[in-house]
């Protein structure tokens, strides 16, 4: 027992021994394998033992005002939201400031020259869209470039939704000009300098869209003054001039209001007995409120200005409406019946004979197979008559020398069945002027609505081809 003791007693020392010996081996093993690099070196020092504070400016003096420049490289226009009046564009910000604090020898960390920092550990200017509709998005979280000299460049690929005033004038030929206008939102231009990289936008890099183009861009910095600073702040305003593309208004929209109103036009050649005249002229209508529809669509609702597309189909619907209305005239003057309405002479003098005339129509009613079968027996009641008349008075001269005028008035009197058929052919003869005075007002219409369409149609293009 007394032996067990002493061999444990020994052992317990030398096992210490030996297990210090070998930690001590490890650890030094250890240490030499995950030795710092000169990054490490170098993110130590710049931002623990200089304790680097990130909410402080980059400046010796306090009076001194950070130099930050500003560029907005554009790479595609997402969507111009017209009834909202909304640009949404991808762009990349690029910024650039100079931060004394984070300067180190090159010689010192393996020529090392730039580093790539989060920039939740650097000083980043509060830069904002001051004409921002939505909050913007950054779409991946991007690292600050920082230079030995102290050198800082930062470019944030963002997603921005900035209002745009849209001016519908020249719908759907129209140019805008969007602005995106970047300022600091807690520094004065007394603690920070906000100015523009280039003179001009850099669109190397940008991604035409479908319906939109960019021609031409251009960079603009101003001072804005608020109640709240002592100083005014600065601003730097990046405009985009955009054109519309046409080709989609011209096939869906444009295209199909002229056919529509052609249509409209030639609904006076279809024959005056046709029923389907007011029904086509309708449905006509119809088709250009739908298109209509279109167009509002694709207006923000403002009453500052009517669409040049608006103000053609408004003349269009206008004339489409005219004549509708007198498609109902028409009609009306083509079914007249004489016992209720005699034609008047002005009607047949100015309608039949001179606006007739003028568009080289004639007023036959031999050609009316209606009114032949009444002609013809009239010819035949007027021969008779004669006839009748005649034998009379012979008779009358041989027998009697001194007659009373009363008596021949009486022997004289045509019979009651030709009187009928002489009256009927006068009221046949009032009915074919009223057709006639119809067909005359028809023409009339197809020739003012024709010309309608014309002017209204060739003073659009002209304005079309003017905006462009």
């Amino acid at each position: 027992m007394t032996f067990k003791i002493l061999l444990v007693g020994f052992l317990l020392p030398f096992v210490f021994c030996v297990s210090m010996f070998c930690g001590t081996t490890f650890s030094t093993t250890e240490v030499n394998k995950f030795e710092m690099t000169d990054e490490d070196r170098l993110r130590e020092e710049l931002f623990v033992r200089r304790r680097y504070n990130r909410d402080s400016r980059p400046v010796r003096k306090v009076s001194d005002a950070v130099q930050v420049e500003l560029a907005v490289i554009p790479v595609q226009i997402a969507k111009v939201d017209a009834q909202n009046e909304i640009l949404k564009m991808h762009i990349w910000l690029e910024l650039k400031w100079t931060d004394f604090r984070l300067t180190w020898n090159v010689s010192d960390y393996g020529e090392l020259t730039d580093i790539l920092v989060r920039v939740s550990q650097l000083w980043v200017p509060d830069i904002s869209l001051r004409n921002s509709a939505e909050n913007w998005k950054a779409l991946t979280a991007v690292n600050a470039d920082v230079h030995f000299n102290g050198f800082v460049s930062w470019a944030p690929p963002l997603m921005t939704a900035s209002y745009c005033p849209i001016d519908i004038s020249w719908f759907p030929f129209d140019e805008q000009r969007c602005v995106l206008e970047f300022e600091s939102w807690s520094y004065d231009s007394s603690k920070l300098e906000l100015t523009s990289q280039k003179a001009s936008i850099d669109m190397n890099n940008y991604r035409n869209n479908s319906e939109w183009d960019v021609i031409d861009t251009s960079i603009n910095s101003t001072l804005v003054r608020y109640e709240s600073w002592i100083h005014p702040g600065n601003m730097v305003i990046f405009t985009l001039h955009l054109r519309r593309q046409t080709l989609f208004y011209w096939v869906n929209l444009i295209l199909p209001c002229l056919l529509l109103s052609a249509l409209s036009a030639f609904t006076f050649v279809l024959p005056l007995q046709s029923g389907e005249r007011i029904s086509l002229e309708m449905a006509a209508l119809l088709a250009l409120n739908v298109h209509q529809l279109l167009v509002i669509d694709n207006v923000p609702t403002t009453s500052d200005a009517t669409p040049l597309i608006g103000i053609y189909f408004a003349c269009v619907m206008v004339m489409n409406a005219a004549s509708l209305v007198s498609m109902v005239v028409i009609s009306n003057l083509y079914h007249r019946s004489v016992s209720t309405h005699p034609i008047p002479n002005w009607v047949k003098t100015i309608i039949c004979q001179r606006i007739g005339r003028f568009f080289k129509m004639k007023n036959n009613p031999k050609n009316d197979q209606h009114l032949s079968k009444y002609r013809y027996s009239d010819q035949i009641s007027e021969s008779t008559a004669a006839r009748n008349l005649s034998k009379e008075m012979r008779q009358l001269k041989e027998d009697v020398v001194m007659y009373d005028v009363s008596a021949v008035r009486a022997n004289c009197r045509i019979p009651s069945g030709e009187a009928n058929a002489v009256n009927q052919h006068g009221e046949d003869e009032q009915e074919v002027d009223w057709q006639f005075a119809a067909l005359v007002i028809d023409r009339l219409c197809f020739f003012f609505s024709a010309v309608y369409i014309a002017i209204v149609t060739a003073t659009f293009y002209a304005f079309a081809l003017a905006a462009n």
